[in-house]
């Protein structure tokens, strides 16, 4: 069996996502709709929430095994829940996805302001790289369980 995960932060990266799950992504354009992209409090990653205002372009990774599935699982943070929602690929056709989401408990966490990949990528891409490689060391054994 495999997954669909839109991806909308850090993940929008291929360095990123190779480094948590040493997989090539085959990413495409996609849209998750009547959702806000955020930036949040002491972290360098966003969160989203439901905003029936705003629409998120992202990126749609589609087949992924549960292996990949579960490290992505371990990589994000507890402050999200996964969720599969409807999204809206470039060819206008909807697929399902995982998407994580910010738990309503934390919405606290917002700074009010939009989050930015190429802020990200200028200012912290580098020492986030390392964080990723060590995850994928630390977890690689847990996707296998």
């Amino acid at each position: 069996m495999t997954y669909n995960v839109f991806v909308y932060g850090t993940l929008m990266n291929e360095k990123v996502f190779f480094s948590v799950t040493r997989e090539n992504p085959n990413y495409q354009e996609a849209i998750l709709e009547n959702h806000f992209r955020f930036a949040l409090k002491k972290r360098v990653y966003p969160g989203i929430l439901k905003n029936t205002n705003s629409n998120i372009n992202g990126l749609l990774v589609e087949n992924i095994s549960k292996k990949t599935l579960i490290l992505l699982d371990l990589f994000e943070d507890s402050i999200y829940d996964r969720r599969s929602l409807e999204i809206k690929k470039k060819d206008f056709s909807y697929t399902r996805a995982y998407v994580y989401v910010l738990k309503d408990r934390y919405k606290y966490l917002s700074l009010g302001k939009s989050w930015d990949l190429d802020n990200f990528e200028k200012n912290n891409l580098n020492e986030y790289l390392i964080g990723c490689r060590e995850f994928y060391i630390n977890n690689i054994n847990c996707a296998f369980l």
